[in-house]
């Protein structure tokens, strides 16, 4: 069913005023807030017309309307209008995330600035280093018989970790050791990385020995396969301000879904596959305890390569606008900070 310019506009004006208010909307509301042009018995007319296609239901307990999964589909894809971000919601972003010392870092910032800028939840599925290139190794001296070892990919991720030295060892010596072991691995990809291929770098490095074996065990402890990619949600708490989970028994559902990784995994990464950004709403979720949510993912990218995802949810009648605004401008970061190495 086609709807005409009239329905547009009223649908609009409804998903919008539930969107601010979370109240269901009558149509003398609609005739008083919104420039409609018609009475409010043309504007009731046009409800009960949107009500029978799908695009709208009505609460047993009130005579208002509120928007059904397609009213909210139809907003999004037809009526949504994207505002730019405020000069401080810029500043905000680029200080938080620019703090951000590895990829660990970054994706824990990533997700505590998404939440605060929203007020919704947070959620992002990390980078695997596996299918990154070894770039280098550098060993930095610390106080007595220590170094921080860092290692860093062509992607930009970071790990790092303190090593404990046998004897004292100087900053000559530490570089030195850096360039071997950048020398064997450079360009390697990290799956293939194991004892085998270090062992060509124990006999170069054979005067230094007891100080490679913790260096060595880092590299490969760094780059062992996991379980899979990494899962992370910030921002549940924000749930607790929504008047859609004042049910407890409701709140509990959904809140015990967030912790379950293999469910957030496969949402974040189903919908996002071959889409750079997916918005997700309600029952297309696939799950009865978010039946009230909608989720909004997003892929960021280095050399057209998808390395990671991250997503915002909240209820169904979130601040779309709002949240597509952040989560583009946040995977552009991504993408631009990961791809430069910073």
């Amino acid at each position: 069913m086609t709807l005409d310019e009239r329905k547009k506009r009223v649908l609009s004006a409804i998903v919008r005023d539930y969107i601010d208010n979370a109240q269901p909307v009558g149509s003398r509301t609609l005739a008083r807030k919104y420039s409609l042009g018609v009475s409010p018995a043309t504007i009731r007319n046009e409800m009960a017309d949107l009500e029978d296609y799908g695009y709208l239901e009505q609460p047993h307990t009130s005579a208002g309307r509120i928007p059904s999964d397609k009213g909210y589909r139809f907003y999004v894809e037809e009526a949504l209008e994207l505002p730019n971000l405020s000069d401080g919601e810029v500043s905000q972003l680029q200080a938080e995330l620019g703090r951000a010392k590895d990829i660990g870092s970054l994706m824990n910032k990533t997700l505590q600035v998404m939440a605060q800028l929203t007020q919704q939840a947070a959620l992002a599925v990390a980078p695997q280093m596996l299918d990154a290139v070894f770039r280098y190794i550098q060993l930095l001296p610390l106080d007595g018989r220590k170094a921080l070892a860092v290692l860093v990919t062509d992607q930009g991720l970071v790990e790092h970790r303190t090593i404990d030295l046998p004897g004292e060892l100087g900053k000559d010596e530490l570089n030195f050791i850096s360039a071997v072991l950048s020398d064997h691995l450079e360009g390697l990809t990290l799956e293939r990385i194991g004892r085998g291929t270090l062992s060509s770098v124990d006999r170069d490095l054979a005067s230094y020995r007891g100080a490679t074996d913790g260096i060595l065990d880092f590299v490969l402890r760094s780059l062992a396969p996991s379980d899979g990619e990494q899962v992370l949600v910030g921002g549940t708490t924000n749930f607790l301000k929504q008047p859609e989970f004042r049910d407890v028994a409701k709140l509990e559902a959904l809140l015990t879904a967030l912790e379950d990784q293999r469910i957030i995994y496969k949402l974040v990464n189903q919908a996002s596959q071959g889409q750079d950004l997916v918005i997700t709403i309600g029952d297309e979720l696939g799950h009865e305890e978010m039946h009230d949510c909608s989720l909004v993912t997003a892929t960021y990218s280095i050399g057209g390569e998808v390395v990671g995802r991250i997503g915002i949810m909240g209820p169904r009648r979130m601040h779309y606008a709002k949240v597509l605004t952040v989560i583009r401008y946040v995977t552009q970061y991504l993408s631009e900070s990961l791809a430069s190495g910073s």
